[in-house]
């Protein structure tokens, strides 16, 4: 009979020395294998914010100088109170996830902490983590 495969999650130290020596051996274990549902949920966050961005830099609907700035500045307005209230806490919420699959769990909570301290770190984790589960899916290290 062929192996029977059942998922288990991979994780992978993300050194936070990395981004600053005084952190020492502190890590934050990332999940570089999540399943496909898992990703798509990210995955559809950006596409729905690509989205938005790209109706609110649409051209006006009129040659009225006036209205053509009132109609920016709501969209604008609209893009913005979505990202708020829509787009950076469930991102938040999907890192916090990703992050948990070890003993250690984390909640938006954690994140907004870390960003209210140092939000370049929080960007930072960010990236690096999606660039640890890149490459493992590719199998190809960064240089």
């Amino acid at each position: 009979m062929p192996f029977v495969l059942v998922w288990k999650p991979i994780l992978k130290p993300l050194k936070l020395s990395d981004y600053h020596p005084d952190f020492g051996k502190e890590v934050i274990l990332v999940c570089v294998n999540p399943q496909k549902e898992f990703i798509k949920l990210r995955d559809d966050l950006i596409e729905q914010n690509a989205i938005r961005f790209a109706k609110t830099i649409e051209p006006p609907t009129t040659t009225d100088k006036a209205v053509q700035v009132g109609e920016t500045r709501q969209k604008v307005d609209e893009f913005l109170h979505w990202q708020d209230e829509v787009f950076h806490p469930k991102t938040d919420e999907w890192f916090a996830k990703l992050w948990s699959f070890g003993d250690e769990q984390y909640t938006v909570d954690n994140i907004r902490q870390y960003e209210d301290v140092d939000p370049h770190f929080v960007n930072w984790l960010r990236v690096q983590s999606v660039e640890m589960i890149r490459e493992h899916s590719t199998g190809k290290k960064k240089n």
